[in-house]
């Protein structure tokens, strides 16, 4: 529920609402053990970052979920 409360929040151009939903999700991710939830809380995370122009640590960001599912995640995810 945060990540589409964060995707929405940014929609309306509400970067420190969306920043915060997004920390829920990466929260409630990090409990599942899932990397692959991790990461995508992660990456759509990073979305937040491009909207206030930080893309350096937005690619940052990507990098490092990247590389936190680079073998356990499915296909799909890492593409």
């Amino acid at each position: 529920m945060h990540t589409l409360a964060g995707w929405q929040a940014l929609d309306m151009g509400n970067v420190t609402e969306s920043w915060s939903h997004y920390g829920h999700s990466k929260a409630a991710a990090a409990r599942t053990g899932s990397a692959a939830y991790e990461s995508h809380a992660a990456t759509e995370q990073a979305f937040v970052l491009l909207d206030a122009g930080e893309e350096a640590d937005a690619v940052t960001l990507l990098a490092a979920a990247r590389r936190h599912t680079e073998r356990s995640a499915p296909r799909v995810l890492r593409a």
